[in-house]
């Protein structure tokens, strides 16, 4: 898999759902509200997210390990793991 994009009906994606896969671009429905944690750690190859606007909960270490520079993070997120 080299780009997931996510369908409207996805709102929580789940600790370790994608641990050490080889996803290069994520893109996030406005459904989704919450990242569990390590939910894409240790993806190396990931650089892109794009997150829709009603993500709340990003949980801890959900993007540890990857390969992204920067992210745009939604106006709604209230809770960042560490």
């Amino acid at each position: 898999l080299s780009t997931v994009v996510f369908g409207n009906s996805v709102a929580s994606i789940g600790a370790r759902a994608f641990y050490g896969t080889a996803i290069r671009t994520l893109v996030f429905p406005e459904s989704l509200v919450r990242v569990g944690a390590g939910a894409f750690e240790n993806v190396t190859s990931l650089t892109s997210v794009v997150f829709g606007s009603s993500v709340t909960t990003i949980e801890a270490n959900a993007f540890a390990g990857t390969s992204l520079s920067s992210v745009a993070l939604p106006a709604s997120l209230v809770s960042l793991g560490t």
